[in-house]
């Protein structure tokens, strides 16, 4: 089974959402800054197709707690049980394409056909499962629901691990209603007896799934015995890994058991959804888990749902599989990066290479390390709080490729810039196609790179501040060499009697960026965010200057978003 579309309304932090997912969409990941209603939104799949109320319906559960209105969430779900499909059941509400105003498409033939789930909450907070097509409805109870066989895991919870009410170790294990039946002592014996027959079958499915998400057992020993909690209701058995109880284990360990007992859950192909993946993994597990579910979930025809905050899962991952999720006055959009028939090259490269800015709200696109230098110096001058902001700096390594990166990022609905030179006009086309865009463009006057910029605008005393801080990083004789080849004498660039004209300025700005030869002076993100520190330090000592006026409205675009 799985989810072919979502649509959402009054839950939460979102008012509104809809989105569509790929038929072919085993492993689907939802990315995007802290608060962008990523949890949210699994949660509604979890509510939506739950098999019973385990869940508490609050007040603060209304978008603003405004109880006035209900709470609307529609699941449209494939790949369903034959039970389902009947036309006893919901057969006559089956459509070939998931539509959150009433498809009526016919089924077509090799495509799955889907039903759409509604659950409705109102202000008595009771809620509500409808399985509905145009104006018809038919309520779909607990029983049909656990059909469906959603598995949810949200942060570190034990209760995989123990038989409690709707756990997922009781869900897994063999003919539950014969081991119920078994009072707690004779639980107590049951390691070693025939009745713990009935468990080991399906530890043993168990076991083979923690090898294949890389948890190795300490004392190769999975067993399930009777542990007496006494603040926890219903038959005391646990989950133990030799002596030791799983719930005892590290946050990580229990993460990859609490994952394969959901996966073990959902044997006939059903949706697991995961919130916050990459918590207490460390970098090999989280790459080793995600490739056992995306494994599991192709070859049984389920799904799997996750969150990460996390770049490593990213880059991971498939570009068809990673879906960008903004949040803007409670309405919530959902945006793939891609489709598995319509594959990009761009957003393959740019998810392994800088996969951070895609957790970002905003991006800064910058031509170079220089650049990306300076604006690191932005956040550490206190001119703009990039982290506060959710702002992240991407090294577009010169060229084209920053406008190809500034588009991209702004398809995917992230607020985009670009800081760049201008000192090639075979660019100027580019630059005017992204401000038409709505893609702010940050650069210099006419002809200046950031160097010639920065050289041509500052003070004396911080041009010879500038020389020096290459001086200490280089040597004397490299930034000797480069001033020479650029017509200027270094004893007088560095001369605290002279004062450097316009020309000179320039010269030094050409020796900066190894015109005419030699290495560039500042072409590393460290030396930039030094750079940037010293003229950020004598800003306001040049007010009106481009550079003045540029670095201003780069941090003041910070700031704003």
């Amino acid at each position: 089974m799985r989810v072919a579309g979502v649509k959402i309304s009054h839950f939460r932090g979102i008012e509104n959402c809809e989105c569509v997912l790929d038929e072919a969409d085993s492993l689907v990941c939802l990315i995007g800054k802290g608060d962008s209603t990523k949890s949210t939104i699994l949660n509604a799949i979890r509510w939506a197709l739950a098999p019973s109320r385990s869940f508490g319906v609050e007040d603060q559960d209304f978008y603003q707690c405004d109880f006035g209105k209900p709470i609307v969430i529609e699941v449209a779900v494939r790949g369903l049980p034959d039970e389902l499909i009947s036309t006893s059941k919901f057969g006559l509400f089956l459509t070939d394409k998931p539509g959150f105003e009433g498809a009526t498409d016919p089924v077509e033939d090799g495509r799955q056909p889907c039903i759409t789930i509604r659950l409705t909450v109102a202000d008595d907070l009771d809620p509500v499962w409808e399985v509905y097509k145009d104006d018809r409805a038919k309520c779909i109870g607990a029983g049909d629901r656990s059909l469906l066989g959603v598995s949810a895991i949200f942060g570190a919870s034990d209760s995989s691990f123990t038989w409690a009410r709707g756990s997922g170790l009781r869900r897994l294990l063999a003919d539950e209603k014969e081991i119920s039946a078994v009072a707690v002592s004779a639980l107590r014996r049951l390691n070693g007896m025939e009745g713990s027959a009935l468990i080991d079958r399906s530890l043993l499915c168990l076991e083979d799934d923690l090898k294949e998400l890389g948890v190795l057992l300490e004392a190769d020993n999975l067993s399930a015995r009777a542990l007496v909690h006494r603040s926890k209701l219903g038959i005391p058995l646990a989950l133990f890994d030799g002596p030791t109880p799983v719930e005892l284990k590290g946050a990580g360990t229990r993460k990859l058991v609490d994952a394969a007992v959901g996966m073990g859950v959902t044997e006939v192909g059903a949706v697991l959804v995961i919130d916050e993946i990459e918590t207490g993994l460390e970098p090999h597990r989280l790459r080793g888990l995600l490739r056992g579910l995306r494994k599991k979930a192709e070859s049984e025809g389920g799904q799997v749902i996750i969150t990460t905050h996390s770049p490593v899962a990213i880059t991971e991952l498939d570009e068809f599989e990673v879906a960008a999720v903004h949040s803007a006055d409670g309405v919530t959009s959902v945006r793939k990066m891609a489709t598995r028939t319509c594959g990009d090259e761009l957003v393959r490269r740019k998810l392994k290479a800088c996969a951070e800015a895609f957790l970002a709200k905003s991006v800064i696109v910058c031509e170079g390390k220089t650049e990306l230098g300076i604006v690191r110096a932005l956040e550490e001058a206190g001119y703009a709080h990039l982290s506060l902001r959710g702002v992240a700096p991407v090294d577009a390594s010169g060229g084209a490729e920053m406008f190809k990166i500034g588009r991209l990022m702004n398809s995917c609905g992230y607020r985009t810039c670009v800081f760049m030179d201008s000192d090639e006009r075979k660019y100027d086309g580019d630059k005017k196609a992204l401000r038409s865009e709505g893609i702010q463009v940050f650069d210099w006057d006419e002809g200046m790179s950031t160097e010639l910029q920065i050289f041509n605008d500052v003070p004396d005393g911080v041009v010879k501040n500038l020389i020096s801080l290459a001086v200490d990083e280089w040597d004397a004789g490299r930034v000797r060499d480069s001033l020479e080849r650029n017509g200027l004498s270094y004893d007088d660039a560095m001369n605290p009697k002279h004062d450097l004209t316009s020309e000179e300025r320039r010269r030094v700005g050409a020796a900066a960026q190894a015109s005419g030869g030699g290495k560039p002076w500042f072409k590393r993100i460290d030396l930039g965010e030094k750079l940037g520190m010293i003229v950020l330090g004598v800003l306001e000592s040049i007010p009106g200057s481009r550079t003045e006026t540029t670095l201003d409205s780069l941090a003041q675009w910070v700031e704003e978003g």
